[in-house]
């Protein structure tokens, strides 16, 4: 899984086999850590509740958490949809843009700078625009 932040926006890409496993039930959540040099870690974590009646995201003690409804995730899961997104409403009156995307393979090799790519869903060229997590 990969995470990219860009102002008010938090999208995570995730492999085909990480897609796979959340889809069918195999797993409730995928995480990852990136660690810094004085030993402090920031955890991203996609997790799939029964219970969620949307999607959202948390960022407490260091960790970025976005829930998606099962539901939602098995639906995107086995339909050829690239991400879902959700824009969540904050206290000040700002929005948070979540976007769930399955990772594709970069069509331009030089760009991926040793990056892996194992799992990633083979580029099509053409992406499908992106599906409402509500619908």
């Amino acid at each position: 899984m990969k995470l990219r932040i860009k102002g008010n926006t938090i999208r995570l890409r995730l492999t085909r086999p990480e897609v796979e496993s959340l889809g069918v039930g195999e797993v409730a959540r995928v995480e990852e850590r990136t660690r810094f040099g004085d030993g402090a870690e920031l955890v991203y974590r996609l997790v799939v509740d029964a219970s969620a009646a949307t999607p959202g995201a948390t960022f407490v003690g260091g960790v970025v958490t976005v829930t998606l409804p099962s539901v939602v995730a098995k639906r995107w899961a086995r339909e050829n949809v690239v991400g879902l997104e959700h824009v969540e409403a904050l206290r000040d009156g700002g929005e948070l843009r979540i976007l769930v995307e399955k990772d594709f393979a970069c069509l331009d090799q030089s760009m991926t700078r040793g990056e892996d790519q194992q799992g990633a869903y083979p580029n099509p060229g053409v992406c499908r625009s992106l599906g409402n997590a509500e619908d």
